[in-house]
């Protein structure tokens, strides 16, 4: 038994010159509804992704003394 070997045969077969070749009628663009003023309006944009923090944190940088860190031998992790 090969490991390689795909469980069910792939053959997808596309029917896009179908799609292609289909004319809109114009029976079909009566059932859209009207566009008026106020639908653009009620319409939210939703942004993907993960949300603005309301705290966000800042990376701070300051020297500090050797002694400070290295004190009895003793190493401080940060």
């Amino acid at each position: 038994m090969k490991a390689n070997k795909p469980v069910s045969v792939r053959n997808l077969k596309s029917q896009l010159k179908r799609v292609d070749s289909r004319k809109t009628k114009a029976s079909e663009y009566m059932e859209l509804p009207e566009l008026t003023g106020a639908m653009p309006k009620r319409g939210t944009v939703k942004r993907a992704g993960r949300p603005v923090a309301t705290n966000p944190r800042r990376q701070v940088t300051m020297p500090v003394l050797a002694e400070w860190v290295i004190g009895n031998d003793k190493v401080i992790s940060f």
